[in-house]
C-alpha cells in the first residue's frame, strides 16, 4: 500500500509525509523539511519554517508521530490543526 503523500496532506489535511520512520529513530528537523520540500512542493524556505515551526511547538515524541502518521486519526488531538496553520502561515504571503 503506497504512502500518501505530503502534496494530499497539504491538500486534504492528511498528515503523511510518506516517509516511515525507520525503526525508533527520531527524525531530524532537517529531515523533517527536506521530505516536506519534496512532497509538498514547498520551496526550501517555506518548508524550513514548516520544519522550525514544529520543532518549536511539539515535543519529539509527536514529531516522530507527525512524520509517520498514515491520517490525522493517528495523532493526537490538536495536532492536525496546529500542523496546518504552520504550513498555512508559512506558504501564505504577508498582506502588503
Amino acid at each position: 500500500m503506497p504512502n500518501k503523500s505530503i502534496a494530499v496532506l497539504v491538500a486534504a489535511a492528511s498528515l503523511t509525509l510518506g516517509a516511515a520512520a525507520c525503526g525508533s529513530s527520531d527524525i531530524e528537523q532537517s529531515k523533517f523539511a527536506s521530505e516536506l520540500q519534496k512532497k509538498a512542493d514547498l520551496t526550501r524556505t517555506q518548508s524550513t519554517c514548516v520544519a522550525r515551526q514544529v520543532y518549536a511547538e511539539f515535543d519529539q515524541s509527536v514529531i516522530n508521530d507527525l512524520y509517520s502518521a498514515n491520517a490525522e486519526e493517528d495523532l493526537p488531538k490538536g495536532v492536525p490543526e496546529t500542523f496546518r496553520g504552520f504550513v498555512r502561515d508559512c506558504t501564505t504571503d504577508a498582506p502588503g
